[in-house]
């Protein structure tokens, strides 16, 4: 994902479920959330967004939100360089093949007091439904 090496589900429908859950806890957490500052909005809008991703900015405070939603488990900071991105990118494939399906029984919520500073579990949210299916 850019600049980042990421691990995303592999099945469009794993990814459209993914998506659908999110969406859920967005509107079900929305009174959660903190606004974002003028600094971090102003750096948003300046960042090239799309008229959606403008306007998810400005309703929910983030860009990336509902049909913009891209899950993915990031496994990187931001790396310039091309040939250390591929060689991650490489040792992962082989490792998340290794590990197969991944199963999905929850959520967990994390906070983060301030621009910057670290994200902290808050709660770990098991789903009622959990089963055994896994996303790959």
């Amino acid at each position: 994902m850019g600049r980042f090496v990421a691990l995303r589900a592999t099945r469009p429908e794993d990814d459209e479920s993914i998506r659908r859950v999110a969406a859920s806890a967005l509107y079900a957490l929305a009174s959660l959330r903190a606004r974002p500052s003028a600094e971090d909005a102003e750096r948003r809008l300046a960042s090239g967004l799309s008229d959606r991703q403008r306007s998810l900015l400005h309703e929910w405070g983030y860009p990336y939100v509902l049909d913009e939603f891209r899950f993915h488990m990031t496994l990187s900071d931001a790396l310039d360089s091309v040939p250390v991105r591929a060689a991650i990118v490489s040792l992962w494939q082989t490792r998340a093949e290794a590990l197969g399906p991944l199963p999905f029984h929850g959520a967990s919520l994390f906070v983060q007091p301030h621009a910057g500073a670290p994200f902290t579990l808050w709660q770990r949210l098991p789903f009622a439904n959990a089963h055994s299916e896994a996303l790959e």
